[in-house]
């Protein structure tokens, strides 16, 4: 299921196509035009969340999205979790700016220890290594007791 989303995005982002039926598809106007013709229901598969918070129900209804607005992008397999979305795409912003600050120079904060036993020495380290590790979380403040 993977590759098949894979070969449609790649489809849809390349400027020449060959669809399954053998003809050439000069643009992704072109392949949108042909997806518009297919019966979404009549394909299996799971659902698939995307990045506007709509769970579509299968890889057709997806691909038909993307044809409407190219922003659109995959999150996850599975129906959306709005919550989660949200606090995603929070985190997403947050570690852009996070990412390039210098921790070592950053005053504020108490050392904490996280959800993965490890101490971090102020608030500028955690919200790093969650950037990275996205469930990671506070245990408490101060140092981890082994």
């Amino acid at each position: 299921m993977h590759s098949r989303i894979l070969v449609v995005w790649i489809l849809l982002q390349s400027a020449l196509f060959i669809s399954t039926s053998g003809f050439l598809l000069t643009s992704p106007y072109d392949l949108c035009a042909y997806l518009t013709g297919i019966t979404c229901p009549r394909y299996i598969g799971g659902t698939l969340c995307a990045s506007n918070q709509v769970t579509y129900s299968n890889e057709c209804e997806f691909s038909k999205a993307i044809c409407s607005d190219r922003t659109i992008t995959l999150v996850h397999f599975g129906p959306c979790d709005h919550e989660r979305i949200d606090q995603d795409l929070i985190l997403n912003v947050t570690c852009t700016d996070i990412l390039g600050m210098n921790c070592t120079t950053y005053k504020g904060g108490n050392e904490i220890c996280a959800s993965d036993g490890q101490n971090y020495l102020n608030d500028c380290h955690f919200e790093k290594a969650r950037c990275f590790y996205r469930d990671l979380y506070l245990r408490h403040y101060g140092a981890c007791i082994h």
